[in-house]
């Protein structure tokens, strides 16, 4: 697992991204994921937010969330931290963001 605990961008340029181990983003810490940029997730590996998550692709260039090869399908989640309280979010096999959370 990997604490991101600077200010931090992924870039399509710089990927597909490969991730082995569950990545938090620390308080105050901002993870900018930009248009067009793959992320690979192993099985039960997740995306934890402490800090601030920038990801907006475009029709164009969407970003990609999925499991990485031989994963099954079956990734962990996206989950945010706000105080006290955790907002986890579970992820289809495979998902494209432009992407809005319901607010349940």
């Amino acid at each position: 697992s990997q604490t991101l605990s600077v200010d931090t961008t992924w870039t399509a340029e710089n990927g597909p991204y490969e991730i082995t181990g569950t990545v938090t983003v620390a308080s105050g810490v901002t993870l900018t994921i930009q248009p067009g940029t793959v992320l690979s997730f192993a099985s039960g590996v997740s995306l934890t937010v402490d800090g601030v998550l920038s990801a907006q692709g475009t029709l164009d260039a969407v970003i990609v969330f999925e499991p990485l090869d031989g994963a099954g399908g079956a990734w962990g989640d996206v989950s945010f931290i706000v105080s006290s309280y955790l907002y986890r979010h579970r992820v289809p096999r495979r998902m494209l963001a432009p992407w809005t959370p319901s607010n349940q």
